[in-house]
């Protein structure tokens, strides 16, 4: 097995009947195997954050994946949305009002600042990430990233609270690799 398979091994074994009989067998070896090599196919994992607290619960999940495996190669993505240019009505007619410098000046400190506090939760533990930021609708953007970069899962939050129409249940509806939710 591979570098974290002995710890889950280990769990998987503890988890067995207790001593005096009862409960069922404890599982097979074969099966234990089974489990280690699906954890360790995971060699490429996308983790789309927003800043929000899911987001981070899910970087925290994906850190502790990834220990199973300290060879995958994880990417951090941020899908800047720029906000929407300002309309004005003159003279009956509306005129678009371009976003200033300034504006996006900040909007990219602010997410250099996030990318950063989630960067750290992998470094903290000895597994540097990548990190990449995207322009576009998230949903639209994480999958084609996902596909464009050939990973093999994306970890991504999800809130309790949210509906079904939320960039979390759209990747999961259109990601052609595994999407794992988190719930924040």
């Amino acid at each position: 097995g591979g570098g974290g398979g002995g710890f889950f091994l280990g769990l998987l074994i503890k988890t067995g009947p207790a001593k005096g009989g009862g409960g069922p067998p404890p599982p097979h070896p074969r099966r234990i195997r089974n489990v280690e090599r699906k954890i360790i196919m995971y060699t490429r994992i996308l983790v789309p954050t927003d800043g929000s607290a899911c987001s981070r619960a899910a970087a925290e999940y994906a850190r502790d994946l990834v220990k199973l495996n300290p060879s995958a190669l994880v990417t951090i993505l941020h899908v800047r949305q720029l906000p929407k240019p300002v309309f004005r009505v003159y003279r009956w007619r509306e005129v678009e009002v371009p976003i200033d410098e300034e504006t996006k000046r900040r909007i990219c400190e602010q997410e250099e600042r996030l990318l950063a506090q989630v960067e750290k939760i992998f470094t903290d533990a000895g597994l540097p990430p990548d990190t990449d930021v995207v322009s576009g609708a998230p949903a639209e953007q994480i999958c084609a990233f996902a596909e464009l970069g050939g990973y093999d899962l994306i970890v991504i939050g999800s809130s309790r609270s949210a509906g079904a129409h939320t960039t979390s249940h759209s990747v999961l509806r259109t990601a052609k690799c595994p999407v794992l939710l988190v719930k924040g």
